[in-house]
């Protein structure tokens, strides 16, 4: 349960990832209620990513160390199908 917590802060603090995926216009949650046009949030991420870079970026490579340091990032897949003959 950790793991999965870490894994989702290592992406919650990565903002090149959200400034890739945010090509310009996305469809709202509520576009039922109001009109059928997306919203564009790449104004709020840049301005999060000048504001508070160094600080995502700090907690992000924090997140980074204990990540590394947890076993079940990695996976000895010889090990694991150790019974299957070629």
């Amino acid at each position: 349960m950790l793991y999965d917590q870490l894994r989702y802060f290592f992406f919650l603090f990565d903002i090149e990832k959200a400034r890739a995926s945010n090509p310009g216009t996305r469809r709202s949650p509520y576009t039922h209620f109001t009109t059928n046009e997306g919203i564009d949030f790449s104004d709020e991420i840049l301005t999060l990513a000048a504001n508070h870079g160094d600080f995502l970026q700090r907690m992000r490579q924090t997140v980074e160390k204990y990540l590394e340091q947890n076993g079940r990032r990695w996976v000895d897949m010889g090990s694991l199908f150790s019974f299957m003959k070629l």
